[in-house]
């Protein structure tokens, strides 16, 4: 068994459309969010030929509608005579977004389109020799058990000829969700994204017993291992996340799987240069609305290094909050950070402001802080502190539901060494 690597892709989703999405309106913007679809692809091809991948594989939705712009059809030519030159074979199949538009890459000598009417083992060849074996199907929408049927014969058939199980690799690919054997239960399913049962499902139990060695889904937009041992089954996830829904947000990219004798091990890499993110700020403090603004941006400066849409939770201390939530304040903070934050290439989509939790614990820390700040500075009148020791004024000012027994002996012995 030969020793190579290749990329797994998916859900591309070419000419999104980007509408309607918060923080981003200028031609600008929305420029810049549709370019870098087209740069996550570029920058997958370029690390697939550095790496020297024998071949790719995406697995369906490359194109958003049935409809894919001038434009992008050009970038996307550029970028496969770029594989063309390095000599990397790209294998891709239907979503349910792609139609028969997609015809225009299969002109392309280095291109392979599973059909959508049938289950087929293409073989890779390098330098003559057979090292992989290829089975996949486009999206078959009309039937949700067409695979699964499929993989049931080819299992009988291999079982029933011999000089079929040989060591080389079988690699699948599919456009679908998937489930355990004999079980409606999907590993992944949950309540923010219930499974669809109605589209294609593959039983995980199936791909087992067809020998195969790793499978490359599409489908579900979020990088996901959803079985760690023989066959190795992977969500590559999209390849550039296209709104603040959980499962766009964050790293998006890849897939990078190397094949070492019968051992495969594979690698999440991030390929997009434009983030959908949901971040919170947490300021305990009583500040200014300026000196708010101030934080914000550098807290934000600190840990987004790319461009990014930006959905804010703001969590503010008791003062803070009551005076941001005056009237016209809150739209006014959001209004001036947009300013300032776009020509860092952070666009704020919403501000969600809430009060910060302070928990019993933080709260007698804080009390406890205080009252030695104010014992510091009595330390310069014996007779007042004798008193406060004395009379224990400290406990009948404190909220006696905190462990005021233990407050007051720290304080106490702070006391004692103030004297």
């Amino acid at each position: 068994m030969k020793t190579f690597k290749f990329l797994h892709l998916s859900d591309l989703h070419l000419d999104s459309p980007f509408a309607n999405i918060g923080g981003v309106s200028t031609p600008r913007e929305v420029n810049l969010l549709k370019s870098a679809q087209v740069e996550a692809l570029s920058n997958a091809f370029k690390f697939a030929v550095n790496e020297e991948c024998k071949f790719i594989l995406i697995a369906g939705d490359i194109f958003d509608t049935k409809y894919s712009s001038i434009d992008t059809q050009f970038s996307v030519t550029e970028l496969l005579n770029m594989l063309i030159a390095s000599d990397i074979k790209l294998y891709l199949l239907l979503g349910n977004h792609d139609s028969d538009k997609i015809d225009f890459l299969s002109r392309f000598k280095n291109v392979f389109v599973f059909p959508t009417d049938q289950v087929i083992e293409v073989s890779h060849f390098d330098e003559g020799i057979e090292i992989a074996q290829i089975i996949g199907s486009s999206y078959q929408g009309t039937n949700k058990e067409f695979i699964n049927s499929a993989l049931k014969q080819r299992r009988s058939e291999r079982l029933s000829n011999s000089n079929s199980l040989n060591d080389i690799v079988q690699i699948g690919i599919f456009h679908a969700n998937t489930r355990s054997a004999n079980s409606r239960t999907n590993s992944i399913e949950t309540k923010s994204s219930p499974i669809d049962y109605t589209y294609n499902e593959l039983d995980i139990g199936l791909l087992a017993e067809n020998s195969l060695t790793y499978v490359a889904l599409g489908h579900l937009h979020k990088y996901q291992v959803i079985h760690d041992s023989k066959p190795l089954i992977c969500y590559s996830g999209a390849i550039q996340g296209r709104s603040l829904k959980p499962s766009e947000c964050g790293e998006k990219g890849g897939v990078l799987v190397s094949v070492n004798n019968s051992y495969t091990s594979h690698k999440f890499l991030p390929f997009s240069n434009f983030q959908f993110i949901r971040q919170e700020i947490v300021i305990r403090e009583s500040i200014s609305i300026p000196e708010l603004q101030e934080r914000i941006i550098q807290e934000l400066e600190l840990t987004i290094l790319m461009p990014v849409v930006l959905r804010l939770t703001l969590k503010l201390e008791q003062d803070t909050y009551s005076n941001i939530s005056r009237f016209g304040e809150q739209e006014s903070l959001i209004s001036s950070l947009r300013i300032a934050l776009n020509t860092r290439n952070i666009f704020l989509e919403s501000i969600d402001f809430s009060i910060v939790n302070i928990s019993n614990g933080a709260l007698q820390a804080e009390l406890h802080k205080e009252i030695l700040l104010e014992l510091e500075e009595l330390k310069n009148d014996p007779e007042i502190i004798k008193e406060l020791l004395s009379a224990e004024l400290l406990l009948d000012q404190l909220d006696h539901t905190l462990d005021l027994e233990e407050l007051y002996t720290n304080s106490r012995e702070r006391l004692i060494s103030i004297i």
